[in-house]
C-alpha cells in the first residue's frame, strides 16, 4: 500500500495539543451514493435509525460489500472502508444542564450532585432503553437484509461509550472492540469529558481492550480549558488516518460521541447530520494517499469559561 512521508509524519505527530502547530491530513472523502442519510433531501429530525439503517433501495448489503471489496482492489493510491458511527445513549451529563442551576459556571466542574454523578458520566434508564432498541434493530437487519457485521470495533474511554458497546454489540458478535484515546469526546473544564483510570476502565469494562501506549491517568483532560472544535477536528483526521493504516479490514464500527461524529463528518465532507442520544450513522469513507486533506490550524484558542462566570454583583 502506498503511503507518502506527509502521511506518516502527521500521524507520528499526534501528542499534546501544546507541542502541535499546524497539521494536516490526506484527503478525505464521503462516498455519497450508497445511503439516504447522504442526500439532503433526508431531513436528520425524523429520521429514525431504529426503522431503517438507511441503505439506498438499489442496494442491498452484499451488494455494497462487492463494491468495497473492488474498489480496494482497483484503485492502489485509495482505500475505501464502511464506518458505522454510533452514539452513546443518553448519560446523566444529558440531562444535568437541565434540572440544576447555574451549570456552565458552577456545577459542570463537580463530579455530581445528591440526585446523580455526571464525571465520566455513564447512562441513564432512557439511554440504556436507547441503545438495547437500536441493538435489536440491528439484529433485525442483520437476520432480514444481512447486513454485514462490523470486522472491527473502535470505542471511546469514557463510561457511557463502554456500556453503550456493551449493550449493543455484546450479543451480536464475540469480538472485543479496542479503546481509542483520540475517539473521546470534546474534553476539557466539565468533568462529564474526564475518564477514569486504565486501572479502572480495565476492571469494570473487561470486554474492552487498550490500545498501545493507552495512560494509566487521563492526561489530555484540563480543568481551565476546553478543546476547540479545529482541535477536534484534527483528532477525528487522527484517528481515521490511524484506522486506515494499521486496520486491513473494511467494516468499522466506531463507539463515540457527538462531537467527534460531527468532526468526522466535517473531515470527510459528509453533509450535516445531528445525531442524537443512542443513534447511528453509516457512512463510506475514501482516503486518497496521493492528495493533501485539510489543514487544521491548531494555534487557534482553546475554550474557557465565559467571563460572566467571573463577575461580581454588587
Amino acid at each position: 500500500m502506498f503511503v507518502p512521508f506527509f502521511f506518516i509524519f502527521s500521524l507520528a505527530l499526534a501528542i499534546p495539543q501544546h507541542i502541535l502547530t499546524i497539521q494536516h491530513s490526506p484527503k478525505f472523502k464521503s462516498v455519497n451514493r450508497f445511503f439516504k442519510q447522504n442526500n439532503p433531501a433526508t431531513n436528520d429530525s425524523d429520521f429514525s435509525i431504529l426503522a431503517d439503517i438507511g441503505l439506498n433501495s438499489n442496494y442491498s448489503w452484499s451488494e455494497l460489500v462487492d463494491e468495497l471489496t473492488s474498489l480496494n482492489k482497483h484503485h492502489h493510491h485509495k482505500q475505501y472502508k464502511l464506518f458505522l458511527l454510533q452514539r452513546h445513549g443518553e448519560g446523566f451529563h444529558n440531562i444535568a444542564p437541565d434540572l440544576v442551576a447555574n451549570w456552565t459556571c458552577q456545577w459542570q466542574m463537580q463530579d455530581g450532585n445528591d440526585e446523580m454523578e455526571w464525571y465520566d458520566a455513564r447512562l441513564t434508564e432512557v439511554g440504556h432503553e436507547q441503545i438495547t432498541n437500536l441493538s435489536k434493530s440491528i439484529e433485525t437487519e442483520i437476520e432480514r437484509r444481512q447486513m454485514p457485521l462490523p470486522e472491527s470495533f473502535y470505542v471511546s474511554p469514557m463510561r457511557r461509550t463502554l456500556e453503550t458497546w456493551d449493550l449493543t454489540w455484546s450479543t451480536i458478535t464475540k469480538q472485543q472492540p479496542l479503546i481509542k484515546e483520540f475517539a473521546r469526546e470534546t474534553y476539557g473544564i466539565g468533568t462529564e469529558s474526564k475518564r477514569h483510570t486504565k486501572e479502572y476502565i480495565g476492571q469494570n469494562y473487561p470486554f474492552a481492550v487498550f490500545e498501545a501506549g493507552f495512560s494509566q491517568n487521563d492526561e489530555l483532560w484540563k480543568s481551565e480549558v476546553h478543546e476547540s472544535n479545529q482541535h477536534r477536528n484534527y483528532r477525528a483526521a487522527q484517528l481515521l488516518s490511524d484506522i486506515f493504516i494499521n486496520d486491513s479490514n473494511q467494516i468499522i464500527s466506531i463507539v463515540s460521541h457527538s462531537g467527534l461524529i460531527k468532526s468526522i463528518l466535517k473531515v470527510i465532507g459528509h453533509r450535516k447530520w445531528t445525531l442524537k442520544t443512542g443513534q447511528m450513522i453509516p457512512v463510506i469513507i475514501e482516503v486518497d494517499y496521493t492528495k493533501r486533506g485539510r489543514d487544521f490550524n491548531l494555534r487557534k484558542p482553546w475554550g474557557r469559561l465565559p467571563e460572566y462566570c467571573f463577575a461580581h454583583s454588587d
